[in-house]
This record gives structure tokens, C-alpha cells and sequence, in this order.
């Protein structure tokens, strides 16, 4: 049997950009993701596409919206194709009751609350098979209900579905810890195969788990192509499959300067040359493509980059040089010139002042009163930041630059 695993549709995402043209194409190419993964199944005839949670972004949706995914979804329907949804942390609000129209239609499985579901299925080719699932009541469940599983009891195909986080999986510091399960809670199940939604990074934790990640990014956290797993459950062995369905993909590039670029024209061709590198290397095409230059190193021309309208200036220059959707440069810290260890060791003024400075890195009062901030999630790198940027303003203001000499 072949399965679909999608998750974290967010399929009214609002997206965040001060242009309302990539706004607007970001939310269209969000809908051609989603057809296009429908089409798939649909072509493919496979027995059942799996949404692990997070169909939904919130709980405003059109009308238009609405008879949208309801299309979709008799469409595989009609063509025999189960529809099996659990609720993820996005979903328990009133746009849930959007896909209970489904809930008669024998192919539709879904698991909406906090108890545990087990449906006993029949595939088109006559195979029994089980899926186990739950859903999420509230937006902010934290019970480990995949505990609760029932055991593989027999030799038929069982199927589990959650929408929850697994602490050793891949995921992004800000991803909040919602149903969390250690991977080896699942594992124990034994399984031919668990469906995990909620992180949105496409990723095999091992042969018969997996996160599908989502089928298109949402911010330029979310790089790369987007889709879900094919899976092919045969003879107890399962095999997983990518398949890309994203019509819009971010890219974020870091582009190190040094001193041999001096001049703004010198840096505007660096950056376009890069960005053209990665372009070439990209199945899509360039009006596909969202880039973020990301900037570092050391460069006589630390104060220009600086200037928030340089930056804006020349990124727009790449975009029409390229034919990107959109390029944003940001400036994650170039430094001055000159690097402030070349100085520490001498017998000046500035030297004891730079050893002083040095000390912020191992203050453990400093690092306590940045840890009682609970917005701060790791004082130790803000500290090392704030040494940095100390060291390397003391050596601007006490060493003449070259044009000064």
C-alpha cells in the first residue's frame, strides 16, 4: 500500500512581508503546493493521503477558502482515496468544523480530540489495515498521549498519526514542545509506520517514522524545497520517498567580506555574482526564488553596510539582475578592519583596555543577570556578542584608520 504523508498545510497562513506582491504569491503558490500534492495522489490512485496536524494556520478562513479545500478533498474522495487527518495545536478552534462535513464519508478518518482513535480499515485491494491517531483538544497540549498507543497486535499494516514533538528531532530554537514523546515511546509500538506533524523539517528519525515537514515555507526560516514522504508499506518492510511539491522556495546565502572589497560597486557585483552561483544551482526558476544574503567578515566597509538604504539599494539592484521574487541583505555583524587580537598583546593604553573587555566573556555576574531575563535563551552567546562588539569599537576609536594616516 502507498500513502501520502503531508503536515502543517497552514493553509490560510497570512505570511509576514511589508510587499503585498509577495504576500500575494507566496499564499497563491501555498494553494498550488497543495493542489499539486493532490494531484499527485491522484495520480498515483494511492490508498490514503495523511495530514499530521496543522491543516489549518488560525481560525479565520473564506468562504472562498473554504470551498477550496472542500474541491480538494472530494476529489480523492470520489476517487477512493481515504482522507486521514489528525488536529495539531493550530487546529482545535472553529476551523475544525470546516472538514466535519467529511466526517459521514466512509474514506474520511479524522481524530479531533484528546482520546485515542483506532480505526480497522480495508484497502481497494481488499487488505486489512489499522491506523491509530489522536488529535489536540487545546492549543497548548502537553500530555505525552502517544504513551497510550495500543501495541502492533497483529501481522496486518498498522499506521500511527500524531501531531507532536520529538525532543531528538531536527527542529528550530523557537519551535514550541507541544504532545512531546521520546522517539523510543514510538518505537516501541512497532509500527510499519508513524506520521508525525508539528516541526517543519522534512526528516527520517528512523525507517518507519518520520516528519513530513510542511509543503511550503512560510518565512525565510524555512529554506529549501517543501513536500512529504511517499509511503511504500510492502512484505513489513516500509520505504520512504521525498517528493517536492513547494512552488516557492527560500534560500539563505552568507556572503563573508574582506578587505580586497573596498568599494560599494565592488560589493553589489560580489553579491550578484553568489546569488547568480546559487541560482544556477536551483531547479526552479529565479521569480521562484526568495534570497537572504546574509553578511560577515571584516571590511573598510563596515559603516556603509551599515546604512539600512545602501543594503535596501543594492538588493533591489540584484533582484532585477537576477529576476529574483525578492532578495533582503542583512548585515549580521561586519567588523571593522582591523581585528582587535592584534592588539591585545602590546604595551599601549589600548591593549589593557582590550584585555578589560575580554573579561565580559567569563563574567559570571553578567551571565546571571542576562540568564534571570527569560527572554534571552542563551546568555553565553549574547555575552560573547557584547564582548565582540566592545573590543572591536574600542579599536575603531584608538586606531587611526588608513585614510586618516
Amino acid at each position: 500500500m502507498k500513502f501520502l504523508h503531508l503536515s502543517d498545510i497552514h493553509i490560510n497562513a497570512p505570511f509576514a512581508s511589508r510587499d503585498e506582491k509577495i504576500r500575494n504569491n507566496l499564499k497563491n503558490s501555498l494553494w498550488e503546493s497543495f493542489e499539486r500534492a493532490i494531484n499527485f495522489a491522484l495520480s498515483e490512485q494511492l490508498e490514503a493521503v495523511i495530514f499530521a496536524g496543522d491543516f489549518f494556520d488560525h481560525h479565520r478562513i473564506s468562504f472562498l477558502e473554504e470551498n477550496q479545500v472542500a474541491q480538494n478533498f472530494n476529489q480523492l474522495l470520489n476517487a477512493g482515496i481515504k482522507i486521514i487527518v489528525v488536529s495539531g495545536n493550530h487546529d482545535p478552534m472553529d476551523t475544525i468544523k470546516l472538514i466535519n462535513r467529511f466526517k459521514k464519508h466512509p474514506n474520511f478518518i479524522l481524530f479531533e480530540g484528546d482520546e485515542i482513535g483506532i480505526r480497522k480499515l480495508k484497502s481497494r485491494n481488499g487488505e486489512n489495515y489499522t491506523v491509530v491517531g489522536v488529535g489536540h483538544k487545546s492549543k497548548n497540549e502537553q500530555r505525552n498521549l502517544i504513551s497510550e498507543f495500543p501495541l502492533k497486535s497483529d501481522d496486518q499494516i498498522w499506521i500511527g498519526v500524531a501531531h507532536a514533538s520529538v525532543p531528538t528531532a531536527s527542529s528550530t530554537p523557537e519551535k514550541g514542545h507541544y504532545m512531546a514523546t521520546p522517539l523510543r515511546v514510538i518505537e516501541q509500538l512497532n509500527y510499519d509506520y508513524f506520521a508525525l506533524g508539528h516541526i517543519h523539517i522534512r526528516q527520517k528519525l528512523t525507517n518507519r517514522i518520520a516528519y513530513s515537514g510542511n509543503i511550503q515555507g512560510l518565512s525565510i526560516k524555512e529554506t529549501g524545497a517543501r513536500g512529504g514522504f511517499i509511503v511504500d508499506i510492502f512484505e513489513g518492510h516500509t520505504q520512504l520517498t521525498p517528493i517536492n511539491f513547494s512552488g516557492i522556495d527560500f534560500h539563505v546565502i552568507t556572503v563573508n567580506i574582506d578587505e580586497t572589497v573596498d568599494q560599494l560597486p565592488l560589493f553589489q557585483e560580489l553579491l550578484r555574482d553568489k546569488v547568480s552561483e546559487g541560482i544556477g544551482k536551483n531547479d526552479k526558476p529565479a521569480n521562484r526564488l526568495i534570497y537572504r544574503i546574509e553578511l560577515t567578515g571584516r571590511s573598510p566597509l563596515k559603516h556603509a553596510l551599515q546604512n539600512e538604504e545602501n543594503l535596501s539599494f543594492i538588493g533591489e539592484w540584484i533582484k532585477e539582475q537576477t529576476g529574483l521574487l525578492a532578495v533582503e541583505i542583512v548585515n549580521s555583524g561586519v567588523k571593522n578592519l582591523e581585528n582587535p587580537e592584534k592588539f591585545i598583546n602590546e604595551n599601549t593604553v589600548l591593549a589593557e583596555v582590550l584585555k578589560s573587555i575580554q573579561q565580559i566573556e567569563n563574567d559570571v555576574i553578567l551571565k546571571d543577570r542576562l540568564n534571570a531575563l527569560k527572554m534571552i535563551q542563551d546568555p553565553v552567546s549574547l555575552a560573547i556578542k557584547i564582548k565582540d562588539a566592545l573590543m572591536d569599537e574600542a579599536v575603531e576609536r584608538m586606531v587611526k584608520s588608513k585614510d586618516e594616516n
